[in-house]
C-alpha cells in the first residue's frame, strides 16, 4: 500500500479487524522477536486485516523507546500483507515524535498516539497541539487520535478534541474509539463521519457499536478469537439478529474470563493455545500462575473458542507455560 497524499487526510478506509497483538517476550522478559512471524501468520489465517503495534496489549508503556523501535522493525516485513499501524504515544512528546519519524521511515501505514496520562491536557487546543508536532514527524501518513479515557484519565469531551485535531492537524485521519461510552461514539459519527474515521476499540462492545456505523475495530482479542467476531459480523450484516447475539454471548462470556484472570496476564496466557508463545507480561503486571492458567484454559475451551479457524492448542507451549509459572 502506498502513502496517500495529506490533502485529503489519507484515510486507510480499514473494513474489518484489526488486532492489538502483545508484545512477544521471554521467560526472563527480553523481547522474543523470532515469533513475530507467527503471530502475524495466525491473523492472516483467521482473517484481520491489520495489527496496532505496540498499543495497550502490546505492553508500550513498559517498553524502552528503543524496544518499541526494535518491535515495530519486527513487524515491518508484514506490512504487505497485514496493514501496519504504530502506535507511537508517550508521557514524553519528544520520545513520541521520534517514534512515529521511526514509523514513518519503516513505511507503516499510520501512526497513532494516546494521551499522556500523568501531566494531562487540560482542553482540546492542548490536545491538538501535543498530538500536532507527533503527526509532523511522519508528515506522509495517516494519524489517528487513541481515546481512551480509562487509562489516560484525559476528561477533555472527545467531539472537542477531534473538532480541534481536525483543524490543527493535517494528516489527522480519525480515531481509535476505546471507550464503552455508546453516547459519545454516536455524536463524534453524527458530527465527523464524513470528514475522519472512527475506529471502535471496546471489543465486548462491538454488537452494540455496529449500527452506529463502525467499520473496523481494533482488539486484543481478536489476537485469538477473530473467527468469533468474523462470524457475528456476518450475522449482523445479513440480519440475523439471533445468530449475531449468540457470538456476542460467546464475546462476553470470554471477556468475563480475562476480566476475572487479568486482562493483560490472561490474554498472555491464551496466545499459547493459538499456538504461539507470547511469554509472560512484564511487571508490575505478574504471570497467571500454574493452576490460574489451566482453569483459564478450561473455561475459553467451553466456548467452543477454537474449533473452528483456528489452530491447535498448542500443549507444548502450555507446558513451557507450566513450567515458567
Amino acid at each position: 500500500m502506498t502513502s496517500t497524499p495529506t490533502s485529503d487526510r489519507g484515510r486507510l478506509g480499514l473494513r474489518g479487524l484489526v488486532a492489538a497483538p502483545h508484545t512477544p517476550l521471554t521467560a526472563t522478559g527480553e523481547l522474543a522477536l523470532d515469533r513475530v512471524a507467527e503471530q502475524a501468520r495466525c491473523l492472516r489465517e483467521d482473517g484481520v486485516i491489520g495489527v496496532f503495534v505496540g498499543g495497550t496489549t502490546g505492553e508500550w508503556a513498559s517498553l524502552t523507546v528503543a524496544e518499541r523501535q526494535r518491535l515495530l522493525e519486527a513487524w515491518a516485513p508484514h506490512r504487505t500483507e497485514l496493514r501496519l499501524i504504530a502506535h507511537v504515544g508517550h508521557h514524553c512528546q519528544r520520545d513520541a515524535i521520534a517514534l512515529a519519524r521511526h514509523a514513518g521511515q519503516l513505511g507503516a501505514h499510520a501512526v497513532s498516539a494516546l494521551l499522556p496520562s500523568f501531566f494531562r491536557p487540560s482542553d482540546a487546543a492542548e490536545v491538538a497541539a501535543f498530538q500536532a508536532d507527533i503527526a509532523a514527524a511522519a508528515p506522509e501518513l495517516p494519524f489517528y487520535g487513541y481515546h481512551i479515557p480509562g487509562m489516560t484519565g484525559v476528561t477533555v469531551p472527545v467531539v472537542e478534541q477531534i473538532a480541534a485535531c481536525l483543524e490543527r492537524i493535517p494528516s489527522f485521519a480519525g480515531l481509535k474509539f476505546t471507550d464503552p461510552d455508546l453516547h459519545a461514539f454516536a455524536a463524534c459519527r453524527r458530527a465527523f463521519g464524513a470528514q475522519c474515521e472512527l475506529i471502535w476499540g471496546v471489543d465486548e462492545l462491538l454488537l452494540s457499536a455496529l449500527p452506529l456505523g463502525v467499520q473496523a475495530a481494533v482488539g486484543s482479542t481478536y489476537n485469538y478469537a477473530a473467527p468469533v467476531y468474523l462470524r457475528l459480523l456476518g450475522a449482523f450484516e445479513r440480519g440475523d439478529v439471533a445468530a449475531a447475539r449468540s457470538e456476542a454471548r460467546t464475546v462476553t462470556a470470554l471477556v468475563d474470563a480475562l476480566l476475572a484472570f487479568g486482562v493483560l496476564r490472561a490474554g498472555k496466557a491464551l496466545m499459547t493455545l493459538r499456538g504461539v508463545d507470547c511469554g509472560p507480561p512484564r511487571p508490575p503486571v505478574s504471570p497467571l500462575r500454574p493452576a490460574a492458567r489451566r482453569e483459564l484454559f478450561e473455561q475459553v475451551r467451553t466456548l467452543g473458542l477454537f474449533a473452528a479457524g483456528a489452530a491447535a492448542p498448542d500443549r507444548g507451549a502450555e507446558r513451557r507455560a507450566d513450567t515458567a509459572g
